[in-house]
């Protein structure tokens, strides 16, 4: 996933773009955890470097955000590290629960209707930049689906979570929620990913807010790459030339259907992916469509039964389990369904039914 943290003088980014169990494959692919300092950045970088970073990596394949404040649903999750998010309405948040480490709490930071966070002075100095349409909220509460996971297979799965807010964002032509899917996406759907994340594995993140399109593949053609672990509860989307792509930083963003500047509804959380914008490694996000009865619940207040935390190594494992085919447990992730993997009834016998979320 993108959980590791990228180091840049002081600026680091939640990332996922290796895969939760992979370390990246190679020596180049190697990231250094440090966490980020809540105070300016000034007098960290010379001012070369600096320039070098601003006009290296970012979205992969995208552009820079034009007309600025297009994507006003989306918001910048700093919490020691950098995520995006999605907005739900005035007071949730959506975004990856592997953007939720264990120093998540109401010192995080969310911040709606920026388009460029930093900015580097004619001195050099690296800082903050706060726009005036900016509005910077600490984060009340965190819901996840089914606790605090564990990483893993059930933790790609699960890969979701929703932030409330102090106080109530004010809705605004620069904040502007996206709406909810009343449809699973079909493949072959373009769709809009963006962030102020790298293009290339280990870079450097944007001060600017950039985006790019990508149209969703099916699930057995990304599994042709990812080996049979893409679930019902995912979404693949890319190019099989590589070459587009969510990288790191942007983990928690929204995959959305753009219909305009102010009209969007989320189909997908970044997540995680072999590497970023690789030659047939699509990218992967959280399938929002899915999730939509436990989002709903948080919304609403209402009380949300989890899947049992002991048996979440069971979800996604190919074999059909009848403790995990609920809704809480995505019905265990599709192996109760069209399932050819020898022995894959073993744990439900004759009892065995498919159920799809």
């Amino acid at each position: 996933m993108k959980t590791v943290l990228v180091f840049l003088a002081v600026l680091a980014v939640g990332t996922a773009r290796v895969p939760i169990e992979k370390k990246p494959e190679n020596e180049d692919d190697g990231f250094t955890v440090k966490p980020l300092r809540e105070e300016s950045l000034d007098a960290f970088v010379s001012i070369e470097d600096f320039k070098n970073f601003l006009e290296s990596d970012r979205i992969v394949g995208g552009d820079v955000e034009n007309p600025a404040h297009s994507n006003p649903w989306q918001v910048l999750v700093m919490y020691g590290g950098l995520c995006g998010g999605t907005l739900l309405n005035n007071r949730f948040v959506l975004t990856a629960a592997h953007c939720i480490p264990s120093n998540l709490n109401t010192t995080s930071t969310i911040i709606a209707g920026a388009n460029t966070w930093c900015s580097i002075s004619s001195t050099g100095s690296l800082s903050w930049k706060t726009e005036s349409m900016q509005q910077k909220r600490k984060v009340k509460k965190v819901f996840m689906m089914n606790g605090n996971l564990a990483y893993g297979k059930a933790g790609q799965l699960f890969d979701i979570a929703i932030l409330e807010v102090d106080s109530p964002f004010t809705l605004n032509t620069y904040v502007v929620p996206a709406k909810l899917p009343t449809a699973r996406t079909p493949s072959g759907t373009n769709l809009v990913v963006s962030g102020w994340g790298t293009t290339t594995e280990g870079g450097s993140i944007s001060c600017t807010l950039r985006q790019v399109t990508v149209p969703t593949v099916s699930k057995t053609e990304c599994n042709n790459y990812y080996g049979g672990s893409i679930k019902s509860s995912q979404i693949c989307a890319g190019l099989k030339a590589g070459g587009k792509d969510s990288c790191q930083g942007d983990s928690g963003g929204p995959l959305v259907v753009k219909r305009s500047s102010t009209d969007a509804t989320v189909a997908g959380v970044v997540s995680y992916g072999q590497g970023c914008a690789r030659p047939n490694y699509y990218g992967v996000y959280t399938d929002v469509y899915t999730f939509l009865p436990w989002i709903n619940s948080v919304l609403s207040g209402t009380t949300w039964t989890s899947c049992p935390d002991s048996r979440t190594s069971w979800i996604g494992d190919d074999y059909c389990d009848n403790e995990m085919n609920s809704l809480a447990c995505l019905y265990d992730a599709g192996d109760c369904c069209n399932n050819t993997t020898p022995g894959w009834n073993t744990y439900c016998g004759s009892t065995c039914i498919c159920k799809q979320p």
